[in-house]
């Protein structure tokens, strides 16, 4: 063996004894402090999210008035342009009576 192997001191195994050291009331506090952090991190995130939710439901329902009222606006405007159009057909086929009328006094004219 090399020198720097033998200044190497060997790994010792763990060793478990039932004594309570101050390193472990302090890792448990840690670690309650942590879960307990963690606890409120969560709870502070999950009502963050139902006031999000609730303001989200609000809207949407804002919205929905919104379409509807706009729906029912599309529906008046469209029985008002079925009705225009109605009226110019009405309104083409008295033209065109009237242009047969005035071809028949023409060609009476015309032929005299």
């Amino acid at each position: 063996m090399t020198e720097q192997s033998k200044e190497r001191p060997k790994m010792t195994r763990p060793i478990f004894n039932s004594q309570i050291s101050l390193g472990n009331i302090i890792q448990l506090g840690l670690l309650l402090v942590a879960v307990v952090g963690g606890w409120f991190t969560l709870r502070a995130q999950t009502d963050m999210a139902a006031r999000d939710v609730a303001a989200n439901v609000v809207t949407i329902r804002d919205l929905n008035l919104r379409v509807r009222a706009l729906e029912t606006q599309s529906a008046g405007q469209n029985a008002q342009l079925s009705a225009l159009q109605r009226d110019i057909g009405e309104i083409k086929d008295g033209q065109k009576e009237i242009n047969a009328l005035l071809r028949q006094i023409l060609q009476h004219n015309t032929g005299r």
